[in-house]
């Protein structure tokens, strides 16, 4: 097979196979590149969608077996997942504002400590329990700053299903939460900066630190 190039006094240019592979060669090869280009793009995108999911997938099998572990099992168990899929530095900088710059580094430690012991015990408390749950991704979208926003649904048959947003920034190549947007539009950020401004203003992180502290304990007292 032979393809015209252009033409001269003695007639059309024509290309050898030889010189036909070689182009389709360099052909194939651009477009691989493309694909792979693409492919790691949409594995980046996916990643996000991959973290809430490994963290709804915990959730369930503590729902599951909550009886068996109880409540300080399942505290123990969500502590870790919490420290694994949320930004709990980055969530209480926010939170904290300018109070976090002024914080010694030992107080900084301990407030993300706090906060994340507060959450997991939330989290304990609040899934205690499985009537058939399932945890449905909606959507999963480009967000403010380079954030990626995944839409999801927890489906009871008892009620009617609740949505829930993550907000996942990438920190040294993980996706973590750093926000989580409940039904209408209300920021988890915005809500705890709000309760905390007063103890922050008056006490600075050491007093959140002890109010974070003192609530936790309540929560795990709780049964």
């Amino acid at each position: 097979m032979f393809y015209k190039l252009t033409y001269y006094n003695k007639g059309p240019l024509k290309l050898t196979m030889k010189q036909i592979y070689r182009k389709q060669k360099r052909l194939f090869q651009f477009l691989l590149i493309i694909l792979v280009v693409l492919s790691a793009g949409a594995r980046a995108e996916n990643r996000p969608v991959l973290q809430i999911k490994k963290f709804h997938l915990n959730l369930l099998h503590t729902m599951k077996t909550a009886n068996n572990l109880g409540l300080q099992g399942r505290y123990k168990n969500l502590r870790e997942l919490v420290q694994e899929v949320f930004d709990l530095k980055g969530m209480v900088k926010l939170i904290s504002g300018n109070h976090w710059r002024k914080a010694k580094l030992i107080e900084q430690k301990n407030l993300v400590e706090a906060f994340r012991n507060y959450s997991a015990a939330n989290y304990a408390l609040r899934f205690n329990s499985f009537s058939g749950q399932k945890f449905i991704t909606l959507s999963n979208t480009l967000g403010p700053s380079g954030s990626r926003v995944i839409t999801t649904q927890i489906v009871n048959k008892r009620s009617k299903p609740i949505q829930i947003a993550y907000v996942l920034l990438e920190t040294n190549g993980v996706w973590r939460v750093i926000d989580i947007i409940l039904a209408g539009g209300i920021s988890e950020l915005a809500t705890r900066r709000s309760e905390y401004r007063k103890i922050l203003t008056t006490g600075g992180t050491k007093a959140l630190t002890i109010v974070l502290n003192s609530k936790t304990r309540r929560l795990l007292a709780a049964n």
